[in-house]
């Protein structure tokens, strides 16, 4: 339970220490990709938010998350780096006692713009499942998204 509470009140400091930034968008327009990982499924950003993944899990449940980026800044040479904050539901098969997951999550990666219009990018994002226990979670993958 202290490790519970030591790593939420972790993660509140480096959300507020990033409050006071302002998210600058390499690239603004709305991109429409895939992401391959755990989870596995389509990726969506308008700007810089909100990022939406639409996907599901090799443990057998969907996912669905919502983040915002609160930095994204030029790296060096083509690459570019984000953090965000996000929130994200699981819906799990209809065999589990507990068929909905809430948790929240850090997305942190890796942008790299190929051409104007395409994007290669890795994240990882850890977080914490609040729902239906409350557990330290982390989703990673690598994508690609194509800006209209």
């Amino acid at each position: 339970m202290k490790l519970r509470l030591l790593l939420i009140a972790l993660m509140a400091v480096f959300i507020i220490s990033f409050m006071g930034t302002t998210a600058q968008a390499s690239n603004s327009g709305t991109g429409i990709g895939i992401i391959i990982g755990e989870p596995t499924g389509l990726s969506l950003k308008f700007g810089n938010f909100p990022v939406l993944g639409i996907a599901w899990s090799f443990d057998e449940y969907i996912h669905l998350h919502c983040d915002y980026w609160l930095k994204n800044a030029y790296l060096g040479g083509p690459f570019d780096w984000f953090i965000g904050v996000g929130g994200k539901l699981l819906i799990y098969e209809s065999g589990k006692d507990d068929n909905i997951g809430l948790g929240l999550r850090i997305p942190i990666g890796l942008q790299l713009f190929v051409v104007d219009n395409l994007e290669i990018f890795g994240e990882v994002a850890p977080g914490i499942l609040l729902i239906p226990n409350t557990d330290f979670d982390i989703d990673a993958g690598i994508g690609l998204r194509f800006y209209i």
